[in-house]
């Protein structure tokens, strides 16, 4: 699970810091994004990550079409995938954590009676 999340933040970084150094230069074209696919897969296959071509590849395919339905402002695009990439896994981590919770009930049951023992010889002391 950790391990998905950090993959998926490593290649949308690349993607944002790809699309937004180049939304800021040019604007949409289909060979700049292109360009910007092949660049982020060599850079990925370089620093021996091949694992998360597709995912760069799809972000910065995504962003840059986006960028191109609407080119006002596209340097945003990047920003705001990032963002949503991040959300994501925010909501995915506490699923999981959750998932994880009612597979095991008796988790809560235990912290529950560990607070009442607590709570009990709290109250034993004070009085």
């Amino acid at each position: 699970m950790v391990r998905a999340a950090l993959s998926r933040i490593a290649a949308t970084s690349l993607s944002f810091i790809l699309c937004l150094g180049y939304l800021l230069l040019f604007p949409f074209s289909s060979w700049g994004m292109t360009i910007l696919i092949a660049i982020g897969a060599v850079i990925l296959v370089i620093i021996g990550r091949p694992g998360e071509v597709i995912t760069t590849s799809i972000t910065t395919t995504v962003v840059m079409v986006v960028a191109g339905i609407s080119p006002q402002h596209a340097w945003r695009q990047p920003i705001l995938r990032l963002f949503d990439t991040l959300i994501g896994i925010a909501v995915g981590i506490a699923a999981a954590w959750i998932a994880k919770s009612l597979r095991n009930p008796n988790h809560f049951n235990e912290s529950t009676l560990r607070t009442q023992k607590t709570q009990w010889s709290i109250m034993k002391e004070t009085l």
